[in-house]
């Protein structure tokens, strides 16, 4: 195993970069200074990205810093088969060894390490995105779109990118470009799959905030391992051009959901709230939410679907399957997903606070209702009930037992959850 340099031992090498760079090609570059003594950089789990300035254009120097099994494998095949392709959403890159590499004192002693020297986008990453455009309705949907797009190409390509996250997705403006000025790319390839990588260990899993609770389990490098984290992007940005509101200023580690809401999403506020249309969220995005929470509780993730498939079949009413409804009975917000969105008084609250529920586990009828405060059964033929919480909203009725009475409510508007017809 490889024992990789610190940010701060790669710094040092910096300092002196024609001496410390084993490629006359890149050597002949300038590191770009943010300091006295530190220099313009972008750092992740595995490696950093320093910016250089060569013949009057800016690349990125990137520098592992955590061992990567197969790594230098997964970035030579994808630079050999993305090459043949009309592409234009990775950067163009080559991958140096360590012969060629960086030359860094550890412990009073040189070593080489390989780097990847690669393009530079002058761009934004998805939350700086979506932060500087979030009352830009129509600039958030378009880049819903571009993703969109963005999948479809790779599941034609069989191409999966394996870690899609906020960092990993940059926007930027091409004024040369026909259309639209707006453009994506992706980086940081340590987890991608190309056709040529079938079978290698699927090592880097990603962020619990943007991935099945099943994805550990994969095994593999996928065209799969996109699927699920595909959907959480799309719908987090069709939900803020419609909802602006549900955006936190300067967020910086995840959208509209955190590994909670997956791992446990019956019991999620944000879906309830989004299935429910608390924030006049459209229709679709409502299917959508109740889509992705299917989807993460699938554990076999190679049953799930790529994007366009899915919207596909939400659109005709297809997807989720019918049998998920009956699961939803059980779906009760008791958990709030960010500390930007509390459980309030006004909220959907837990089942245990309501007047009347149904019957937990068993799909709702116009008849059987339970009362929470005797936990006996009641029957009112005239009582009808929520479509989304299940909650009885019209009528009165006391229950024979201990007296506790449902309140008189307009049926075509719960109180408890704020459905309205």
């Amino acid at each position: 195993m490889i024992i990789y340099p610190s940010i701060g031992q790669y710094h040092e090498s910096l300092v002196s970069f024609k001496a410390n760079i084993n490629t006359p090609e890149v050597a002949a570059g300038t590191p770009i200074p943010a300091g006295p003594i530190d220099f313009v950089h972008s750092s992740g789990q595995f490696a950093v990205v320093y910016k250089i300035k060569l013949n009057g254009n800016y690349h990125g120097l990137r520098l592992w810093l955590k061992e990567v099994p197969n790594s230098k494998r997964i970035y030579r095949e994808i630079e050999n088969y993305i090459k043949k392709l009309p592409l234009d959403y990775f950067l163009d890159y080559k991958l140096y060894d360590a012969i060629n590499g960086i030359s860094v004192k550890i412990d009073r002693k040189w070593e080489k390490f390989g780097f990847i020297f690669m393009d530079w986008i002058q761009g934004q990453n998805l939350y700086s995105f979506i932060n500087d455009n979030i009352h830009q309705r129509a600039e958030l949907e378009h880049a819903a779109e571009l993703f969109l797009r963005m999948a479809k190409d790779l599941h034609v390509n069989k191409i999966s990118h394996g870690d899609l996250q906020g960092k990993n997705i940059l926007f930027f403006r091409d004024s040369s470009s026909s259309g639209h000025p707006l453009k994506i790319k992706l980086v940081d390839y340590d987890s991608m799959y190309v056709p040529g990588l079938a079978g290698l260990d699927d090592t880097i899993i990603g962020l619990a905030e943007y991935q099945s609770p099943y994805r550990k389990d994969l095994g593999e490098l996928s065209p799969v391992s996109d699927y699920f984290s595909e959907l959480v992007i799309y719908l987090s940005l069709k939900t803020y051009a419609e909802c602006p509101q549900l955006w936190t200023k300067d967020q910086a580690d995840h959208l509209l959901f955190v590994d909670n809401d997956f791992s446990d999403p019956f019991h999620s506020k944000i879906f309830y709230d989004l299935r429910i249309k608390k924030y006049r969220n459209s229709d679709e995005t409502a299917n959508l939410a109740k889509t992705l929470m299917y989807m993460a509780t699938v554990r076999d993730i190679r049953m799930l679907l790529p994007l366009e498939k899915i919207l596909e079949m939400v659109r005709n009413g297809q997807y989720p399957p019918k049998s998920f409804d009956s699961q939803l009975v059980k779906a009760q917000p008791t958990m709030s997903s960010s500390s930007s969105r509390p459980l309030t008084s006004g909220s959907a609250v837990p089942n245990s606070q309501r007047p009347w529920s149904t019957i937990p586990g068993r799909q709702p009828t116009r008849s059987t209702l339970v009362c929470s405060a005797c936990q006996s059964i009641i029957t009112d033929p005239s009582l009808i009930y929520c479509p989304y919480c299940f909650s009885a909203i019209y009528g009165m009725k006391t229950c024979q037992n201990c007296g506790a009475s449902n309140v008189p409510r307009n049926a075509r508007y719960c109180p408890q959850c704020r459905y309205k017809q």
